[in-house]
């Protein structure tokens, strides 16, 4: 979790609401920062899930750089945030915004930044990484500050020959993935 960043620089704090049964939670958000000696702010996943924008609010409030949540985390603070909300938010001490244990929708995360947008969030902070439990967290990351990239391929060269090829003049559906190398 924006490792090679947490060894580059003193000021990093992490913030996780992650559970520690979940390898996401438990190697990212415990073992990790034991091993690095960084702190860590934790939310019990049960607020979380009674109140996700306390995620947030606990970034903005105590000044966490690192936190990471699957697809789902976003989204629930997206739909339940409001005028209010966003008064009380600043969220450019956020510089890694790790997304992965399931499927990552470019769609969803350009809704976040958007909705964010306007209490500092920076898009380019979003770090997908694809995730392998057998592997003990992830396998891939995306690189620190690069933001989402997302690449198109033919989706019927893809669904019956098995290859990412980029969309030609005769593609007749596209499918959209977000890169997580």
């Amino acid at each position: 979790m924006g490792l090679n960043y947490a060894l580059a620089t003193a000021e990093i704090f992490y913030v996780s609401w992650l559970p520690f049964y979940h390898d996401m939670g438990l190697v990212g958000f415990l073992l990790t920062p034991v091993a690095t000696q960084l702190s860590v702010d934790y939310l019990r996943t049960q607020d979380f899930a009674m109140r996700p924008l306390q995620w947030l609010k606990l970034i903005s409030k105590n000044r966490g750089t690192v936190s990471v949540a699957p697809p789902f985390g976003y989204e629930l603070c997206q739909r339940r945030v409001n005028e209010k909300d966003l008064a009380e938010l600043d969220l450019s001490c956020w510089r890694v915004a790790g997304i992965g244990a399931e499927p990552i929708s470019a769609e969803q995360l350009h809704q976040f930044a958007e909705c964010f947008r306007q209490v500092n969030f920076d898009d380019k902070t979003f770090m997908p990484c694809y995730g392998l439990a057998e592997n003990a967290l992830a396998v891939s990351f995306s690189d620190e500050a690069s933001g989402v990239v997302v690449n198109e391929v033919d989706r019927d060269i893809l669904e019956y020959q098995g290859k990412a090829v980029a969309p030609g003049a005769e593609t007749r559906a596209v499918s959209t993935f977000v890169n997580c190398v």
